[in-house]
């Protein structure tokens, strides 16, 4: 059985670093997004639905989120992917 590995690589700023409030910003708005996407497929398993990534980006769209509308959308596309799993299963984080 093949099990899949999440890498992740930390990577520290320090607060005098000229980049350090425009980082953390964009660190805050991908947190409430991936939130948010998390939150609405929760919500979509419990109520015994499958929803695609592209329906939660639609529906985030419409509802004209704030840290939807914040980020670009390369961005957006790859944190809301990141709610599923492979094969665009549902990945539910309890």
């Amino acid at each position: 059985m093949k099990e899949d590995v999440m890498r992740v690589e930390r990577i520290l700023v320090r607060k005098s670093d000229e980049n350090y409030k425009a980082i953390k910003s964009a660190c805050g708005k991908t947190r409430s997004l991936y939130n948010v996407a998390n939150y609405l497929m929760r919500q979509s398993f419990f109520d015994k639905r499958i929803e695609k990534h592209s329906d939660i980006d639609k529906k985030l769209k419409r509802e004209q989120h704030e840290c939807y509308r914040s980020l670009p959308s390369s961005s957006r596309i790859q944190i809301i992917s990141a709610t599923l799993g492979h094969n665009g299963e549902v990945k539910v984080s309890c």
